[in-house]
């Protein structure tokens, strides 16, 4: 049910097809009936469907589908070729990463960016932690990894300065080690 209290509702058949549609706007009612492939508006014939478009029954004349390269149905031209019906799908072209600048048309802040970024980055860190300390296999990409330190990298609105200090963090961890055997060392 719509807020102005218009309703749409499907009937269909125990095979899944669509039998009969009923809209409900305001107080008029229209029911639509699918009988094979003639369409029925309140029990008049309106359209009958071919594979390439439909022929409207009350004027007799023709009308093709165009589609995109998936097949779906984008636009609707008669006889002549004269456009009548566009639909698009997309509020914006998914064609447009490739074309365009990707992080102009999604993450303009780069948020979305940095999050990812730094969630990557600790993923990776704490892998290759896992591969030093002799663990392989599942247990190295998975099994020993803290996926709440991950999130918390994706999440923490400083991304940035979190990448910067996991980069000193780990380059620190890379040459300066201590032991007590040894004591401060320099690799």
């Amino acid at each position: 049910m719509f807020k102005d209290g218009s309703t749409i509702a499907y009937i269909y058949g125990s095979d899944g097809t669509k039998l009969r549609t009923i809209h409900k706007i305001g107080g008029a009612t229209t029911t639509t009936d699918y009988c094979g492939n003639v369409i029925y508006e309140n029990g008049t014939a309106k359209r009958m469907l071919a594979e390439v478009g439909y022929v409207t029954l009350s004027d007799k004349k023709p009308h093709y589908y165009l589609q995109d390269h998936q097949g779906n149905d984008r636009v609707v031209i008669n006889e002549s070729g004269s456009v009548e019906e566009v639909n698009h799908y997309y509020e914006v072209s998914p064609y447009s990463y490739c074309a365009n600048d990707p992080v102009k048309n999604v993450d303009s802040d780069g948020r979305w960016f940095w999050a990812a970024a730094g969630a990557a980055i600790d993923y990776g860190f704490q892998v290759y932690d896992n591969y030093r300390s002799g663990k392989s296999g599942y247990d190295a990409w998975v099994g020993n990894v803290n996926f709440v330190s991950v999130g918390l990298s994706a999440i923490n609105p400083t991304g940035k300065l979190k990448i910067a200090k996991t980069f000193i963090v780990e380059a620190t961890k890379e040459t300066i080690s201590y032991t007590a055997n040894e004591g401060l060392g320099m690799i």
